[in-house]
């Protein structure tokens, strides 16, 4: 599964591929902006979309 963090706002979503999220929230951010991760590399100063994760915060 795919993890998608916004760089800019430190939020994670979950991705259906490389460039889409879930929720859809990211359509209109750069892809500059954004980057795949794993669950591994991600570190614990990130906020988990709530819209993409249940029991999560944020949008």
């Amino acid at each position: 599964m795919y993890r998608i963090l916004n760089s800019n706002t430190k939020t994670v979503h979950r991705g259906i591929d490389s460039n889409e999220t879930a929720c859809g929230s990211l359509t209109h951010v750069p892809s500059s902006r954004t980057q795949v991760v794993s669950d591994e590399e991600l570190g614990t100063d990130v906020d988990y979309c709530g819209n993409c994760f249940e029991g999560e915060g944020g949008y």
